[in-house]
């Protein structure tokens, strides 16, 4: 499984449920973009960019069923 398959799989369980490891990357990207914004950093934009880009792939993949638990959602855990 290559790098790119496996961060578009891997999910986290909290509390019996899955959080897609995706949304955990996407938002400490945003996170990091509003720290480097605070400071006034020019970093901080492409970094925003691309954590919005992640969190897009964990809305879009929610509106076409593939969110975690639903029946057609594939099952692969991060260890």
């Amino acid at each position: 499984m290559d790098f790119m398959q496996w961060l578009l799989l891997a999910q986290i369980p909290v509390a019996g449920s899955a959080l897609l490891l995706r949304e955990v990357v996407g938002n400490a990207f945003g996170l990091a973009s509003a720290l480097g914004g605070m400071g006034r950093r020019v970093w901080a934009w492409p970094v925003g960019i691309a954590g919005n880009l992640i969190l897009l792939t964990v809305f879009a993949g929610a509106a076409v069923g593939l969110a975690p638990g639903s029946a057609d959602a594939p099952v692969a855990v991060a260890a």
